[in-house]
């Protein structure tokens, strides 16, 4: 687990990057994604920033929460998988 200062640090040098983020995801609700090709394009921007984030908790040594994180994308696999 993280220490509550290397958390409250981290979230402060953050802050900029998730205000952009959040800009950015918002405009992305404002526009219906309707074709595949547009959805495709919507999880990819979701995607980026996500692996960024683990690679940081990685190096952060942050084991607790990556198997929280592991689980959760373990669900999603299965949620991705092509269904007949």
């Amino acid at each position: 687990m993280l220490a509550p200062e290397m958390l409250a640090a981290r979230m402060e040098c953050n802050q900029a990057d998730v205000m952009t983020n959040l800009r950015r995801s918002a405009a992305a609700r404002l526009v219906p994604a309707q074709t595949p090709e547009r959805l495709f394009e919507l999880v990819q921007e979701h995607i980026r920033p996500l692996i960024a984030m683990i690679d940081r908790l990685n190096e952060a040594g942050a084991e607790d929460e990556l198997r929280v994180i592991s689980k959760q994308l373990t669900r999603l696999v299965y949620r991705a998988q092509l269904r007949k």
